[in-house]
């Protein structure tokens, strides 16, 4: 409900989350391998996320450096060493490129070549008291934290449903479980909900109901994929069993 009711209003937060949705489609085919144009389509999609709203910043950064890890990781396998694997990673042409289309858009966006006007008055703005520091109400302490996460879950549920919430968690916790013995490609995408509480929701300490779409989407594709799972066998007649689905 939350999705439909804001995206029929000025509120960025629906229009910032389509683009999210495209940068998980990128996201997702970075494994096993990391091609330039998926690593490209998911820096540009990220980008436009963030310009489209800035809190969708907070939802990149561990997803970033997880992928900073599959590079480094990668080097280690092809039995580079340590230092050389870092150095690699870090003059990745692959990474690059995908700051450099980084770049290009953000000053296509802010028209840098008009100076840097725009983007400092946007991000004082968005700095000042007047922006956050009114909506606070949680002190950084922490009782103030486990408050904000309480509203969190709630702001949550409102999102989903409390149904919709718990076989959400469930498909997680299902796939969380099932990569004990095998890859999962699925238990990266947990690292955009999770970067985005610690960068975001624990920094702001407050909570709105459309703050949560995007945490929303992720957790859907989890309780998707097991229901459609736990469907499939249903239709073929197999009995259900939590780790056989």
């Amino acid at each position: 409900a939350p999705q439909a009711f804001y995206a029929k209003t000025m509120n960025l937060d629906a229009p910032y989350v389509f683009w999210f949705a495209l940068a998980l489609e990128f996201f997702t085919r970075l494994q096993p391998e990391i091609r330039a144009r998926h690593l490209v389509g998911f820096a540009l999609a990220g980008t436009a996320a963030i310009l489209t709203k800035d809190q969708a910043g907070g939802l990149f950064v561990l997803p970033a450096l997880l992928i900073l890890s599959w590079i480094y990781r990668a080097a280690r396998a092809r039995g580079a060493g340590a230092l050389v694997a870092v150095r690699q990673t870090a003059f990745d042409p692959r990474l690059a490129g995908a700051a450099l289309a980084m770049l290009l858009l953000v000053a296509l966006v802010y028209r840098f070549w008009n100076g840097f006007g725009e983007l400092e008055a946007h991000l004082r703005e968005m700095s000042s008291w007047r922006s956050v520091g009114r909506y606070q109400d949680s002190p950084n302490t922490l009782a103030g934290h486990l408050q904000v996460a309480g509203e969190s879950w709630r702001s949550l549920a409102f999102c989903m449903g409390w149904a919709g919430l718990a076989v959400g968690v469930a498909g997680a916790g299902r796939e969380l479980w099932r990569s004990r013995f095998s890859t999962s490609r699925a238990i990266p995408l947990l690292a955009f909900p999770l970067s985005y509480y610690l960068v975001f929701i624990s920094s702001i300490r407050f909570s709105f109901d459309r703050f949560f779409l995007p945490v929303a989407f992720v957790l859907a594709l989890f309780a998707g994929g097991w229901l459609a799972q736990i469907l499939e066998r249903s239709l073929r007649g197999a009995p259900w069993r939590w780790r056989a689905c």
